[in-house]
């Protein structure tokens, strides 16, 4: 449903610079939200074969992410012909950048938690990741879940849902509507674990990125987010 406000003509001429050199349209969009699509149903049913199941339990989450990263890149190397630069890979105030995804992932684990206390049922906090956790064995998975979680999936999640998706819906209904837009997204991708948290989270790095023009600022927001999440349950667990 989301995907057909795409078929709207362009409104917005990206106002800020970096918007304005983001060339992809809503084609190319709907090209790597099915080409996404088609791979995670694949690897779910090869985790589903006995003989696979024991190698996508703990694979699956990097080769899904890995795939979405190596779409983008191919994208941008034979589509758009642009440099991955242009989402807002930039070294400029970098220090005023990550202290601002640091205070955006403060406020959204904060919301998260409140949310959960009022509105969540006692003993599931963290019931997915923990699942995660305890299926883990030996340290080979423990490097590979610390790895996909605080680093990689930060890093292709922001470059798809705040990269990717934000400039088609900007140009298209402004920056407002695009954050709530992507955010939504961004919140269907985690049906499992709740929606009303990452709607929130995804509205906090959509604004973030257009505040900051800079993917590096959402996606650090994103890991330390995960981060916190990953050390509250470890606790826990102890």
């Amino acid at each position: 449903m989301l995907l057909l406000l795409l078929i709207a003509k362009d409104k917005n001429d990206g106002e800020r610079e970096l918007f304005k050199e983001q060339k992809w349209k809503a084609v190319d969009v709907l090209i790597i939200v099915f080409s996404i699509n088609i791979f995670v149903y694949i690897v779910y049913f090869l985790s589903r074969v006995h003989t696979m199941h024991s190698i996508l339990n703990v694979s699956r989450p990097f080769l899904v992410h890995l795939f979405v990263l190596l779409l983008i890149v191919a994208f941008f190397r034979f589509r758009f012909k642009q440099s991955l630069r242009v989402l807002g890979f930039t070294k400029n105030k970098l220090k005023k950048i990550i202290g601002l995804g640091v205070a955006v992932a403060i406020i959204n684990y904060f919301s998260f938690t409140v949310l959960y206390l009022l509105i969540g049922e006692p003993g599931t906090y963290g019931l997915q990741t923990i699942e995660e956790l305890k299926s883990l064995e030996g340290l080979t998975d423990y490097m590979l879940y610390i790895f996909t979680d605080i680093i990689f999936i930060p890093l292709v999640e922001e470059g798809f849902f705040r990269g990717i998706l934000y400039s088609p819906y900007r140009k298209k209904y402004g920056s407002f509507k695009a954050i709530i837009i992507t955010a939504l997204f961004f919140s269907m991708s985690h049906l499992g674990v709740g929606v009303l948290p990452f709607i929130i989270g995804g509205v906090l790095k959509g604004a973030l990125y257009e505040k900051t023009e800079s993917l590096i600022a959402p996606i650090v927001a994103h890991s330390t987010y995960n981060l916190f999440t990953v050390l509250a349950i470890i606790y826990l667990l102890k």
